[in-house]
């Protein structure tokens, strides 16, 4: 008798990741493995083996649980792109108060550098 996953917790994230695979099917499959190399493939297939009868919560879980992480990145790139937008704004309020600084007065990125922003 196959074995039934109904702890989401207990999973690792290969299996997860075989759960995914599984859900959305061959065509999407397919295209998700042919950017993999022999060794992801193989440990994936290996997990995907393992893993039994799966409890649709536990596919639930995980198709909710990894939209709420995609969401949480969107929020904190917005967040990173707002602030690069200030950053370069001051950027540019700083050339056009230096008019000596030898560059222009276009806005232009800030970039991260270690652990400071800097002007380009």
């Amino acid at each position: 008798m196959a074995r039934i996953k109904d702890d989401y917790r207990g999973l690792t994230g290969m299996q997860k990741v075989g759960i995914f695979m599984l859900a959305v099917g061959n065509a999407h499959s397919a295209q998700l493995f042919e950017k993999m190399d022999d060794e992801e493939i193989r440990d994936l297939s290996g997990a995907m083996s393992s893993l039994g009868t799966i409890n649709a919560g536990i596919i639930e879980r995980l198709f909710v649980d990894r939209v709420r992480r995609s969401a949480e990145l969107g929020r904190r790139l917005g967040r990173l792109g707002r602030l690069n937008g200030t950053l370069a704004d001051e950027c540019a309020a700083r050339r056009k108060g230096f008019p000596d600084h030898g560059r222009d007065a276009r806005p232009r990125r800030a970039h991260h550098v270690g652990q400071a922003w800097q002007c380009e």
